[in-house]
């Protein structure tokens, strides 16, 4: 059984208004990573829309975006990864990608998968597990996986990765909500077995 992007969904904000009033219990920090050309850059925009901050990483004149909102009562950092095939530190964007996750710690990945390329997508898909992050993968582009007839059974890719799927079509911003339903609970896992090891 494959799940699809945003059934019931409701119209998607950057902002929810029920976490206007902040969070008491911290900031969740949340790396974006994914391929180039997978879409990642359009779902970042649709949900931190004009809160996304444009600097370069330090040292470096690549691209860092970053963006801070609430949402469902915690304070959400999304940082945007540089895009990569791999985390192997051959090229200026995989060691910056590399090094932050190593360091930083982040406390869940939303890792961005080309719906219509899954055997490229999954070898990052793959390095990143072995970081032993929480992670959740937008399955992104799914519109045009199906309308070229693919069947993906996400139900199996989840049993087999370990790893929350959740399809999402960011050009219409389908899926957004479970996406940061999902990423927000993981990180609230991973903040509470930290602090417990503090």
């Amino acid at each position: 059984m494959s799940a699809k992007p945003g059934g019931n969904e409701k119209q998607w904000a950057p902002f929810n208004k029920e976490g206007e009033q902040g969070s008491k219990n911290g900031t969740i920090t949340v790396a974006v990573s994914g391929n180039p050309n997978s879409g990642k850059s359009t779902l970042i925009n649709a949900i931190a829309g004009t809160r996304l901050h444009v600097g370069n990483w330090p040292g470096v004149t690549v691209e860092r975006r970053e963006a801070e909102f609430e949402y469902g009562g915690r304070r959400i950092k999304l940082v945007d990864l540089p895009g990569t095939y791999s985390l192997s530190p051959y090229t200026q964007e995989e060691t910056l990608a590399r090094e932050y996750l190593i360091h930083e710690k982040p406390g869940v990945i939303i890792d961005v998968v080309d719906a219509t390329n899954l055997e490229r997508n999954l070898y990052l898909t793959i390095q990143l597990m072995e970081l032993e992050i929480p992670m959740v993968m937008a399955l992104n582009i799914y519109d045009e996986a199906e309308s070229k007839g693919y069947a993906i059974n996400t139900d199996m890719m989840e049993e087999m990765l370990g790893i929350k799927i959740i399809p999402t079509i960011a050009t219409k911003k389908k899926g957004l909500d479970a996406l940061l339903e999902s990423g927000v609970y993981w990180g609230q896992i991973f903040n509470l077995v930290l602090g417990s090891n503090l």
